[in-house]
């Protein structure tokens, strides 16, 4: 069973430029094979070797790779609340698993970043979203450790230095492999981070639940699912400066079974009810200063 391991995709040498990573999902057996799709985190141009590096003791059945351009659609134009008290230039910084990377592919799931960019730009924020910055990874569980949220993180801030707002929005993977953990190292990551950027404001995004379920109903039987939003809750209402703020995605976002491509990830139109609540979030921050 390879499930869980990971090969990195290098150009021209096994040691060359990481352009992306993949972690492989389990297929139901060997020689059974199934379409995964991964971004790369950069655009590639002119001729260049494709090298694929394997990670770890065993090795991957890989059948065939190929890249395609996806269609980008341009998310609706919501009108946001006036008043929004935005600053005239905002730096932001996305930070997340799949859910926040999006599969690139408008018939499958999709990210709530363009949604949110659009919100902050139609209330008339100037914005540097660092799209040339690998922010978001699938598979990723929250670290510390390699190929983790909180080594993407590390090397993100490395490369960009304060942004104005951090977007912390993840956790399903460590629902799943580490529940009883899950909650501690959240807590972990985001007081970690508070001490590392004291200035920036910092969005702690709460999961959304499971198609077909309320909040309630999900952290019933998932530990780890209770245990964060618990925790984002809790580290924004005692914030001593006000810089950790909440993004209730489980209690706001009002999903319905349609929103849902599988049992946690999000159509355009579900990802698009996690950028208003996170936008809420960002705008209610800066109209109360």
């Amino acid at each position: 069973n390879v499930a869980g391991r990971k090969f990195e995709i290098r150009l021209n040498s096994a040691t060359g430029e990481l352009i992306s990573e993949v972690t492989v999902q389990s297929t139901g057996g060997y020689a059974v094979f199934q379409d995964q799709s991964v971004n790369l985190n950069q655009t590639v141009t002119g001729v260049q070797s494709i090298v694929l590096v394997m990670k770890g003791d065993d090795l991957v059945d890989l059948d065939a790779f190929t890249f395609s351009t996806a269609t980008i659609v341009n998310p609706p134009v919501v009108n946001p609340p006036t008043g929004s008290g935005l600053p005239r230039t905002l730096s932001l910084l996305t930070v997340g698993d799949s859910m926040t990377q999006g599969s690139g592919d408008p018939s499958a799931f999709m990210s709530y970043r363009r949604t949110l960019y659009s919100l902050l730009q139609n209330a008339g924020a100037q914005l540097e979203t660092y799209n040339n910055v690998h922010s978001a990874q699938g598979g990723y569980l929250i670290g510390p450790g390699s190929s983790t949220i909180a080594e993407l993180l590390d090397r993100s801030l490395s490369q960009i230095g304060n942004p104005d707002v951090i977007v912390m929005s993840f956790g399903w993977n460590s629902v799943f492999h580490e529940e009883t953990v899950a909650g501690q190292k959240y807590s972990n990551l985001i007081q970690r981070l508070s001490q590392m950027r004291p200035n920036s404001i910092i969005v702690v995004a709460t999961i959304n639940p499971a198609r077909g379920q309320n909040e309630s109903q999900t952290s019933s039987g998932l530990q780890g699912y209770r245990d964060i939003n618990t925790v984002a809750r809790n580290l924004a209402n005692a914030s001593s400066t006000d810089r950790i703020i909440l993004a209730d995605l489980a209690a706001e976002g009002n999903y319905v079974a349609s929103d849902y491509w599988d049992v946690i990830h999000l159509f355009q139109a579900g990802a698009d009810k996690s950028a208003q609540v996170i936008y809420k979030a960002i705008s209610n921050y800066y109209g109360r200063r």
